[in-house]
């Protein structure tokens, strides 16, 4: 049986979004496709390939491999089975549920382009405290089951908040808030059983005017 989205609104430490169940299960083969396609060799950066964030000595933050669908598919992104998916990351039914969390998040509104980073953690693989430099900052987390290895958890940094993952599950939040990802430990050394994540970076582009504001769907 197909399972529906599961939107669940936390408010400790800050307001941020869950949703489980992102995706269907006939994207989801469509989306693990895509990923055995990435993991051959060649396809995936290291962490200096993809911009990593840094610490103020110029130290790369993350260990892990990435790379940027946009850039992969830059003359054709419709032969990305991914980059055909994850507009829904983005639908009025996202952005409604994210903007009733605080006020402020409803600048989630004027958001009208984003770009997609995969993330392949593997054995001790790991991604230090940083923040990005997008408004919102949508994170997607994926693994076979059963899952193959301990860690690689989600952190909001600052308030040493754990959000342990579930595969198939998104986590929004604002792109300044500083998170990190804990080291992955895998029980096995099969390369692909690790864990995944797709990021979505949401920007705002003023010379698109497709977005507005929902000021009746901010929850006082």
């Amino acid at each position: 049986m197909e399972n529906s989205r599961i939107y669940r609104e936390v408010y400790d430490p800050i307001p941020y979004l869950i949703i489980e169940n992102t995706f269907k299960e006939e994207e989801l083969e469509l989306i693990w496709e895509e990923f055995e396609f990435l993991n051959q060799p060649g396809k995936m950066y290291p962490a200096e390939g993809t911009g990593s964030a840094e610490s103020p000595d110029g130290k790369i933050l993350k260990n892990n491999k990435s790379v940027f669908l946009d850039e992969l598919f830059e003359y054709n992104k419709k032969f990305s089975n991914i980059l055909k998916i994850n507009n829904s990351i983005v639908s009025p039914e996202v952005k409604i549920a994210f903007s009733k969390l605080n006020f402020g998040y409803n600048a989630i509104w004027q958001t009208n382009v984003h770009s997609t980073l995969i993330n392949y953690y593997h054995d001790g693989d790991y991604y230090d405290s940083h923040s990005d430099s997008s408004l919102y900052t949508s994170l997607t987390f994926f693994y076979k089951e059963p899952k193959q290895f301990t860690g690689g958890d989600f952190w909001l940094s600052r308030f040493k908040h754990k959000i342990e993952i579930k595969n198939n599950m998104t986590v929004i939040i604002p792109s300044f808030v500083e998170h990190h990802v804990d080291k992955v430990n895998m029980k096995n050394s099969v390369y692909g059983n690790g864990r995944y994540s797709m990021t979505m970076f949401l920007y705002t582009n003023p010379s698109i005017q497709n977005g507005f504001w929902k000021d009746e769907y901010w929850k006082g």
